[in-house]
Protein backbone atom coordinates (compact mmCIF):
# COMPACT_ATOMS: atom_id res chain seq x y z
CA UNK A 1 0.00 0.00 0.00
CA UNK A 2 1.58 3.29 -1.37
CA UNK A 3 0.92 5.87 1.19
CA UNK A 4 1.70 9.98 1.11
CA UNK A 5 2.99 12.26 3.83
CA UNK A 6 1.90 16.13 4.06
CA UNK A 7 3.69 16.57 7.01
CA UNK A 8 7.15 16.06 8.17
CA UNK A 9 5.90 14.52 11.61
CA UNK A 10 3.39 12.11 10.02
CA UNK A 11 6.00 9.63 9.00
CA UNK A 12 8.93 9.37 11.49
CA UNK A 13 10.97 6.92 9.84
CA UNK A 14 11.58 8.27 6.48
CA UNK A 15 13.78 11.28 5.94
CA UNK A 16 12.19 14.19 5.17
CA UNK A 17 14.54 17.52 3.29
CA UNK A 18 12.60 20.38 2.17
CA UNK A 19 15.39 22.88 0.90
CA UNK A 20 12.81 25.17 0.73
CA UNK A 21 11.85 25.48 4.45
CA UNK A 22 14.73 27.46 5.72
CA UNK A 23 14.29 27.55 9.82
CA UNK A 24 15.64 30.10 12.14
CA UNK A 25 16.82 29.76 15.71
CA UNK A 26 19.01 30.60 18.50
CA UNK A 27 22.68 28.22 19.69
CA UNK A 28 21.24 27.09 22.73
CA UNK A 29 24.12 24.72 23.49
CA UNK A 30 27.52 24.05 21.97
CA UNK A 31 30.48 21.55 22.47
CA UNK A 32 33.38 20.45 20.42
CA UNK A 33 31.98 19.74 17.37
CA UNK A 34 28.32 19.53 17.90
CA UNK A 35 25.56 21.52 19.44
CA UNK A 36 21.81 22.21 20.03
CA UNK A 37 19.80 24.79 18.07
CA UNK A 38 16.26 26.28 19.89
CA UNK A 39 13.99 26.68 16.33
CA UNK A 40 11.80 29.55 16.07
CA UNK A 41 9.25 26.90 15.93
CA UNK A 42 10.07 25.74 19.55
CA UNK A 43 11.39 22.89 18.15
CA UNK A 44 15.69 21.58 19.26
CA UNK A 45 17.34 20.47 16.68
CA UNK A 46 20.81 18.59 16.83
CA UNK A 47 23.58 20.14 14.31
CA UNK A 48 27.41 18.58 13.32
CA UNK A 49 30.15 21.16 13.38
CA UNK A 50 30.47 20.29 9.29
CA UNK A 51 26.90 21.05 8.51
CA UNK A 52 28.14 25.08 8.57
CA UNK A 53 27.65 26.33 4.79
CA UNK A 54 31.23 27.60 3.41
CA UNK A 55 29.55 30.73 2.39
CA UNK A 56 28.67 31.24 6.00
CA UNK A 57 30.20 34.48 7.49
CA UNK A 58 31.24 32.58 10.13
CA UNK A 59 32.29 28.65 10.71
CA UNK A 60 31.58 26.09 13.46
CA UNK A 61 34.94 27.27 15.20
CA UNK A 62 33.72 31.25 15.26
CA UNK A 63 30.22 30.13 16.79
CA UNK A 64 29.06 30.76 20.68
CA UNK A 65 25.55 30.47 22.37
CA UNK A 66 23.11 32.81 21.50
CA UNK A 67 23.83 33.14 17.87
CA UNK A 68 21.39 32.70 15.23
CA UNK A 69 21.67 30.58 12.58
CA UNK A 70 19.62 30.08 9.36
CA UNK A 71 19.25 26.02 8.67
CA UNK A 72 17.42 23.40 6.79
CA UNK A 73 15.73 21.11 9.25
CA UNK A 74 15.60 17.39 8.28
CA UNK A 75 14.21 14.33 10.37
CA UNK A 76 16.57 11.15 9.53
CA UNK A 77 15.23 7.93 10.24
CA UNK A 78 14.59 7.05 13.80
CA UNK A 79 16.39 9.94 15.25
CA UNK A 80 15.46 13.13 16.29
CA UNK A 81 15.31 16.82 13.95
CA UNK A 82 18.47 17.98 12.96
CA UNK A 83 19.72 21.49 11.06
CA UNK A 84 22.16 21.01 7.74
CA UNK A 85 23.11 23.83 5.79
CA UNK A 86 23.64 26.40 8.45
CA UNK A 87 24.23 29.73 7.86
CA UNK A 88 25.51 32.49 10.65
CA UNK A 89 22.76 35.86 11.06
CA UNK A 90 24.40 38.81 11.53
CA UNK A 91 20.83 40.03 13.95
Amino acid sequence: MDQSYSSRDQNPHHPMVDSNSRLRGRIRRIKKGFGWIAGDDGIDYFFHGTAMKKSSPRQFIDLKEQDRLEFTPIKPELKGWRAIELIYLDD
